[in-house]
């Protein structure tokens, strides 16, 4: 049974991802913690974080930083390092729609009491909404930081931050569209190409790219998927730099074959 927290809690989660933040930055932990009983090592332990605690520790990190814009700036690049790792997988088989959806359905369990929402609309542009669904204190630095973190979240994939389109925020919500960048997964290429090859590489890429995405949705529920499952995404993440190398569609197709796990092979009629 997946372990939450109360409506107005965070998870531990969260609070080392702006720690991780504040020391990537050259700020200290100490500075972050300033009149709270929390240090770095005591967070995995505690598991849930009071809500009024994670706004103080937002609204020190944005005093440390200078200014609000200092603080959106490092936001916006600091997130997408977490999985640098699995970059060229990640951009070869996820698009950015899929990427945003995985974000906005991930968030929720880390903080229980906002109501978060994420649409793929038309034209490549994507709508995101956190709303504050409890009578808990507002907090403007936490829904302007969501912008910014929203927005750098496509260098995941190695691609260019998304557009920002419209934003309101208060310290209560945040309602957002942006325009994510050109998709660049292998499915995608070949789909703007053409050869022979064209239909056959597109089946066997999105089946790959099908089973990628179970392995980071069970990324919600539990951490140690990578680990389990490490030989195949070792695999996928060569094929990811290899593919990602390659713009002929003949190309696309010989690489993905010489580089299927056994067990794809089997499964695929190429």
């Amino acid at each position: 049974m997946c372990d939450t927290g109360s409506v107005d809690q965070v998870s531990w989660r969260a609070v080392s991802a702006a720690v991780e933040l504040a020391s990537s930055n050259g700020i200290q932990p100490s500075s972050v913690f300033a009149g709270l009983p929390l240090t770095r090592k005591k967070l995995p332990q505690l598991r849930w974080i009071p809500w009024d605690q994670y706004c103080i520790i937002l609204e020190n990190l944005e005093r440390e930083c200078g200014s609000a814009e200092r603080l959106d700036e490092i936001t916006q690049q600091h997130y997408h390092r977490l999985l640098a790792d699995f970059a060229p997988v990640a951009r070869t088989f996820v698009s950015p729609a899929a990427l945003y959806r995985g974000v906005a359905y991930l968030m929720r369990p880390l903080f229980p009491n906002q109501h978060i929402a994420g649409e793929v609309l038309d034209r490549g542009r994507f709508r995101y909404t956190v709303r504050m669904a409890s009578n808990a204190r507002g907090c403007i630095t936490y829904y302007r930081g969501s912008l910014a973190g929203t927005r750098g979240m496509s260098q995941y994939l190695s691609l260019p931050c998304a557009t920002v389109e419209q934003a309101t925020w208060d310290d209560r919500s945040l309602d957002c569209t942006l325009r994510l960048p050109e998709s660049e997964t292998a499915l995608s290429r070949v789909r703007r190409g053409s050869g022979k090859a064209m239909h056959a590489v597109a089946e066997v890429i999105d089946e790959l790219g099908a089973e990628l995405r179970h392995y980071i949705h069970a990324l919600s529920s539990t951490h140690d998927v990578l680990r389990q499952q490490s030989q195949r995404l070792v695999l996928l993440n060569r094929i990811g730099q290899r593919l990602s190398k390659q713009t002929d569609v003949d190309a696309l197709a010989s690489t993905l074959i010489e580089n299927l796990h056994q067990q794809d092979r089997k499964s695929t009629r190429l």
